[in-house]
């Protein structure tokens, strides 16, 4: 059986799996005062988040949201199943939302704010660091903002 990776929209019966999913990335990924912002996140902007499935189970998820008055486009709240870590979900979503906002009109910058951890798996997009504050997220948990030019 061929592993299959499927993106598709939201729907509020993903939210206690995703919650679930996002929990077992604490702590090595996420702080735990994280779930509650991922929470708030969800219930507010549903209408663009994205489920990701891994051979037809929920292992993660991704949104990506316009900034029309910064005419840029930022990735948020991507992550998945540690079990399923390596298995090309992360690769697949990320081009997934370069190719959709891609398509949206007058963006010029791709944004992603991440931590030290995991910076290095956006720049092999082209994504650079443009700021860093230690212990942004949480003690332990530093902000890398990165960007991109929209036509890269």
């Amino acid at each position: 059986m061929s592993s299959a990776i499927i993106i598709r929209s939201y729907n509020n019966r993903d939210r206690s799996s995703l919650i679930a999913i996002l929990k077992r990335n604490i702590p090595k990924y996420f702080h735990e005062d994280e779930v509650k912002d991922f929470e708030k996140y969800i219930d507010e902007w549903s209408d663009i988040y994205y489920t990701v499935l891994f051979n037809e189970q929920i292992a993660g998820g991704v949104s990506w949201v316009p900034e029309k008055k910064q005419k840029s486009a930022v990735i948020a709240w991507i992550f998945f199943d540690p079990a399923f870590h390596g298995k090309g979900l992360g690769t697949e979503s990320v081009n997934y939302c370069l190719s959709a906002m891609r398509k949206e009109k007058d963006i010029e910058k791709f944004r992603v704010r991440t931590s030290q951890l995991i910076y290095p798996f956006f720049e092999k997009f082209g994504f650079k660091t443009i700021y860093t504050e230690e212990d942004y997220w949480a003690k332990g948990f530093d902000l890398y903002d990165m960007e991109m030019d929209a036509n890269d």
